[in-house]
């Protein structure tokens, strides 16, 4: 305070009167309003040059108001407090209902989809959908997404192959494109030498179709192609197998050499079966499983009977 003011102030103490000093001081405490230049004024201020209060001149953050007392909506409490929990604890969450669903469940649905028997024709493919988590927020798709890509894609069966068609259906009729572009790792069991007369040319057909729709775009970091034999002792049904083999390999090759993001990309594992064992082969001492597996070949009913 300057010495005017201090003795303005000593001044108005040394009045007997108290109204007085009380009024003295509020009329001293009293801020004028600020003078404006005309080039500096709004444009909605009045032509009488009257000042705009300062609430609509001050920005929003530097206004004295005060805060809203009024409750969220519920859906926004709920998500508040899932986004709260620490990111361990939501990926937790994520691992135990983010993954790929196994095959067998895209087959099922696609027959469990169809019309009943007599009412109509069959249709070319299963009706997709995206789960929900991938639908609630930006924010929990980026981090569901992010746990997803670090899953394992297992195609391990044929897709159903529809009375009067040459070949299955394709793969892409049950898992989009766009998936199968984002997947970062993926494994095929192949299965030659099933059946009376081979499974080999059903299973090319499918690599192809897979790597086909792999060729364009592709985030594979590892193609793991799990090969079991069957009836290797059969001379006239490995003579024919032997040929979809050696395409089978040559297709993985070309796929790697051109489209692959890395070297070794593709990994093979090769298994003999001897029911009821699996060998697998490439080591001295080979590792031995039962056949059928629950983790590698779930096998039919059939092949448990």
């Amino acid at each position: 305070m300057s010495d005017r003011g201090q003795r303005m102030v000593q001044g108005w103490f040394k009045d007997p009167d108290p109204e007085t000093l009380e009024r003295k001081l509020a009329d001293h405490m009293t801020l004028s309003e600020p003078q404006i230049p005309p080039h500096l004024r709004p444009r909605n201020m009045a032509a009488e040059g009257a000042l705009v209060p300062s609430a609509t001149i001050l920005p929003a953050f530097l206004q004295d108001t005060a805060p809203s007392t009024s409750q969220p909506p519920a859906s926004q409490d709920t998500n508040n407090r899932f986004m709260k929990l620490p990111l361990e604890i939501r990926n937790m969450i994520y691992q135990c209902c983010v993954f790929y669903p196994p095959v067998r469940e895209l087959y099922h649905a696609y027959y469990s989809q169809q019309q009943p028997r007599g009412t109509g024709k069959r249709s070319s493919g299963v009706q997709r959908c995206t789960p929900t988590i991938y639908l609630l927020c930006k924010q929990i798709t980026r981090e569901a997404l992010y746990m997803l890509r670090r899953r394992l894609l297992v195609i391990d069966r044929v897709p159903p192959w529809l009375m009067g068609h040459s070949n299955p259906l394709g793969i892409c009729n049950f898992i989009h494109r766009d998936t199968l572009q984002t997947v970062r790792y993926l494994e095929l069991r192949v299965a030659f030498g099933e059946g009376g007369y081979g499974s080999g040319d059903v299973w090319l057909n499918l690599v192809v179709d897979i790597l086909s729709a792999l060729a364009p775009r592709n985030s594979i970091i590892e193609l793991k192609v799990l090969i079991k034999l069957h009836h290797v002792e059969i001379r006239h049904v490995w003579t024919r197998e032997l040929v979809y083999y050696e395409l089978l390999l040559q297709q993985l090759r070309d796929w790697e050499h051109k489209h692959g993001n890395r070297p070794c990309t593709v990994q093979f594992e090769h298994w003999v079966i001897d029911d009821p064992y699996a060998y697998r082969t490439g080591f001295r001492n080979p590792l031995i499983r039962r056949h059928p597996d629950a983790l590698l070949w779930p096998g039919s009913i059939m092949e448990c009977l």
